[in-house]
C-alpha cells in the first residue's frame, strides 16, 4: 500500500497532496473512508483538505523509510502555500509550514483566508486538454493545485477555461473524503481563450503569475518593504508625490481604467468608490494584515510587471546608489571603509527629498542625509548627524579633561562645530569651565540640541490652548477635519508637541455611511433569502449515501454563507424568515427517511418487514415511539403489502395524519 502512494507521488510534480490520496484510495477501494485515513495517518478524523493539507509528518512517517520524502518538499511541490508565501512574512510562512506538519489548527485564519472575502471555488476544476494529456501520460487524470486558485479561471498551459466537475471542494456530509478526479465527471469539449478579448487577455495573464508562483517558490516578503515598492513605482508613474504620499483620486481613476469593471468582479476584486475603503487602499498603505495574493498580483500587473520580473529583475528604486556605505565618523577605526550594509529612507515633508539614514554598526554612529545622490561623491558627504555614537561620546569625555587641547581642536578631531561641541558636553554632564590654555564657559543661550525651528515655552502654550479651544468649539469634527481647518497650528504642534498632540486628539468617530458603504445587509439580506428555497431543495435531492436533514447548518454549507447565519443571522431577517419555513424537525426528517426507504423497497420489489423498513430508515427507538412516525411506519408497510399504492411515485406524507 504504501509503496503504491510513493509512486502516485512521484508521478506529476502539479499534482495535489489531495489528490495523490484520492486516487490511492481509489486504487485501493477501501470499505470505509477510516479504514484509509487510518492507514495514512493513524487517526480517522483528518479532514481532506484540498489547499493547504496537515498531519503530514504522520503521514510521511507512514511511508516506507526508503522514500527519500520530506514534509517540506511536499508542502513546496504538492500544495498551495507557495501561492501565499510571496505576500507574506518568514514567521508566518514558517509556523503555516509547522502547523501543517501537524495538527493544522487555524490554519486558514492565520494566513488571512477567513478574511480576505475571495471566495475559493465550490466545486474541483480541471482543464479538458490536461485530463487527456494526464491520461495519456499517466493513465489518468488528477487534480492540479493550479485550477483550485480563486482568480484562476484559464489554463495557461492550453489556453482554455477551466471546467466544474462534480466533485465539490467541501463535502456538505463529510469532510473526511479524498474525491479522486477519474470519479467524477468532467466536461471532455474545451472552450479556448479568445486573445481580441480584453477580460480573456487579463484572466490568461493571472493565471501564468499564478502558474510562476507556484512553480517558483519565491521567499517571503518583508511587508514594509513591500509596500515600499509599490510606493516607489507609484511615485514613477506619477500617481504618487516624492514624499510617497498616493494620489487617491488618480491612482483609482487609472487601476479602474486599466482593468475592466466585469473583469474585476469576475475575480471578486471589485472597488468601492471610497478611496480609504477598499483592497487597493489596504495594500500601498501601512501594512495591518494579510492580502490576497490575487489582489497583490492585479496591482503588480497595474504596475507594469509580471510575477516573475517583479520578484526576479525587480529592485527598489533607490535614491542613494546601492550599498555598501562608507562610514563617515573621523575617529571609527573603519573610517571611509563601507561598514554600513543597509540604509533606511524616510521624506523630508517640507523639501520633498528622500532623507537616507546611514547607521555604522562599529561606532554606532547616525548620519543623514538628502537625496537623490547625483553622483558617487555625494555617498562621502553628511547632511547632519542624529546620533554621534557611543565611540563619538566616549572619545568627547576623555579629550574634554585634557588641558592641552583647545576646544577648537577637540572639535577639529570629532569633525564637529565647537558649539555642538559644548551642548553635547552639557548634556553629557561634563565639568565647565574645562582647564586648559583658556577657560570654556557655557554659551549665553541654552544649550540644548540644535533643531529645525525652537518655539518657545510661550508660544507652545498658546498653541496648546487654540487647539483645546477648537476642539471644544467644534465637537464633531474628527481628527482629519480639524486639521483641515487648523493646518498651521497642527503643523506646529506636531513639529515641537508631537507627544502632547497625540495625547490631545478628538475621538474616533465611525461613520454610519461609511458602514453602510461597506456591507449592504439589506441587500445581501434579500439576495440570501431568494436562495434558500433552492438550497433546502439540493438538500431535500440528496440522496446519494443517504438524506441529509434540512437545517440552518446544512443551507449555510449549501450557500458557502455557514458563517453569516451562524454569527449574523439577526441581520438577515428575511433570510432567517425563509430558511425556518424550510428546515426540519427531527420527526419531519424521520418521516421523510420513512417515505425514502420505503420507496427504496418499492423499488427492489421487496415487502420489508417492520425492523426491516426501520433499519434502512436509520430511525433511533425514541423516533419510532413517537405517534407521527409509528403511524407513518404502519401506512408505508400497510400500502406495500396491499399493493394499493405505488410508494415511488406517490408520497405517503399526505396520509401521515388520516393514518395517525
Amino acid at each position: 500500500c504504501s509503496l503504491s502512494l510513493i509512486s502516485l507521488f512521484r508521478g506529476p510534480e502539479s499534482s495535489r497532496t489531495s489528490s495523490a490520496l484520492a486516487r490511492w484510495c481509489a486504487l485501493l477501494r477501501f470499505p470505509s473512508q477510516k479504514f484509509a485515513l487510518h492507514e495514512l495517518f493513524g487517526n480517522e478524523t483528518v479532514q481532506a483538505v484540498v489547499d493547504l493539507p496537515c498531519h503530514l509528518d504522520a503521514l510521511i512517517a507512514a511511508l516506507p523509510s526508503q522514500h527519500g520524502y520530506t514534509a517540506d518538499e511536499i508542502i513546496d511541490n504538492h500544495t498551495l502555500l507557495p501561492f501565499y508565501a510571496p505576500f507574506s512574512t518568514t514567521k508566518r510562512i514558517n509556523r503555516l509550514r509547522r502547523s501543517m506538519r501537524g495538527d493544522g489548527k487555524a490554519l486558514h485564519m492565520s494566513i488571512g483566508l477567513m478574511a480576505g472575502r475571495i471566495r475559493p471555488p465550490v466545486w474541483l476544476r480541471s482543464c479538458p486538454e490536461c485530463d487527456q494529456q494526464d491520461v495519456k501520460r499517466h493513465g489518468e487524470p488528477y487534480w492540479h493545485r493550479l485550477h483550485q486558485l480563486a482568480g484562476v479561471e484559464v489554463c495557461p498551459e492550453h489556453n482554455v477555461f477551466l471546467e466544474d466537475s462534480t466533485g465539490r471542494r467541501l463535502n456538505p456530509r463529510t469532510r473526511h473524503v479524498f474525491v479522486a478526479a477519474r470519479l467524477t465527471r468532467r466536461v471532455s469539449v474545451a472552450r479556448p481563450v479568445d486573445p481580441s478579448i480584453l477580460t480573456h487577455r487579463m484572466l490568461l495573464e493571472l493565471a501564468r503569475d499564478a502558474a510562476w508562483l507556484l512553480a517558483h517558490s519565491a521567499e517571503p516578503s518583508k511587508q514594509k518593504a513591500l509596500r515600499a515598492r509599490y510606493v516607489a513605482l507609484l511615485v514613477e508613474h506619477g500617481l504618487a508625490s516624492a514624499s510617497g504620499r498616493v494620489r487617491w483620486k488618480l491612482f483609482l481613476e487609472a487601476f479602474e481604467s486599466h482593468f475592466p469593471p466585469d473583469f474585476l468582479r469576475r475575480v471578486q476584486c471589485g472597488l468601492s468608490n471610497t478611496a480609504g475603503d477598499n483592497w487597493l487602499a489596504r495594500l500601498v498603505r501601512a501594512p495591518r494584515g494579510v492580502q490576497s495574493p490575487l489582489r497583490h498580483l492585479l496591482l503588480i500587473r497595474f504596475l507594469g510587471y509580471t510575477a516573475e520580473t517583479f520578484f526576479q529583475d525587480l529592485r527598489q528604486p533607490d535614491a542613494f546608489s546601492t550599498g555598501p556605505w562608507p562610514c563617515l565618523n573621523q575617529i571609527c577605526p573603519r573610517h571611509r571603509r563601507f561598514t554600513i550594509k543597509t540604509c533606511s529612507v524616510e521624506y523630508h515633508s517640507e523639501r520633498s527629498r528622500p532623507v537616507g539614514i546611514f547607521e555604522c554598526p562599529v561606532c554606532t554612529q547616525t548620519y543623514c542625509r538628502l537625496g537623490p545622490d547625483r553622483d558617487r561623491a555625494d555617498r562621502y558627504t553628511i547632511g547632519w548627524v542624529r546620533d554621534y555614537g557611543t565611540l563619538w561620546l566616549v572619545q568627547l569625555a576623555r579629550w574634554w579633561e585634557e588641558p592641552r587641547l583647545s576646544l577648537r581642536e577637540i572639535a577639529r578631531r570629532l569633525g564637529a562645530d565647537p558649539m555642538t561641541i559644548k551642548r553635547r558636553a552639557v548634556e553629557e554632564g561634563l565639568s565647565f569651565p574645562r582647564a586648559g590654555k583658556r577657560l570654556t564657559h557655557g554659551c549665553s543661550k541654552p544649550l540644548q540640541p540644535k533643531s529645525f525651528t525652537q518655539a518657545t515655552f510661550d508660544t507652545l502654550q498658546l498653541h496648546r490652548t487654540r487647539w483645546l479651544g477648537a476642539m471644544a468649539e467644534f465637537p464633531t469634527l474628527s481628527l482629519k477635519m480639524l486639521r483641515a481647518q487648523l493646518p498651521a497650528l497642527y503643523m506646529q504642534l506636531y513639529r515641537h508637541d508631537r507627544e502632547w498632540l497625540r495625547a490631545s486628539q478628538p475621538a474616533r468617530h465611525l461613520s454610519p455611511s461609511r458602514v453602510e458603504r461597506r456591507v449592504d445587509w439589506a441587500e445581501r439580506d434579500l439576495r440570501l433569502a431568494r436562495l434558500v428555497p433552492d438550497a433546502a431543495a439540493r438538500i431535500r435531492g440528496f440522496t446519494e449515501g443517504g438524506l441529509r436533514q434540512i437545517t440552518l447548518s446544512a443551507i449555510g454549507k449549501e450557500l458557502g454563507h455557514l458563517a453569516l447565519l451562524e454569527k449574523h443571522l439577526k441581520k438577515l431577517p428575511h433570510t432567517a424568515c425563509a430558511a425556518m419555513n424550510m428546515i426540519e424537525t427531527r420527526i419531519q426528517f424521520a418521516l421523510r427517511r420513512v417515505d425514502w426507504a420505503a420507496s427504496r423497497f418499492n423499488t427492489d420489489g421487496l415487502c420489508p418487514t417492520r425492523w426491516q423498513l426501520v433499519r434502512r430508515a436509520g430511525l433511533r427507538p425514541d423516533l419510532v415511539r413517537e405517534p407521527a412516525v409509528e403511524a407513518a411506519v404502519g401506512y408505508a408497510l400497510t400500502a406495500m403489502v396491499a399493493g394499493s399504492q405505488s410508494v415511488e411515485t406517490d408520497s405517503i406524507f399526505p396520509c401521515i395524519e388520516s393514518a395517525a
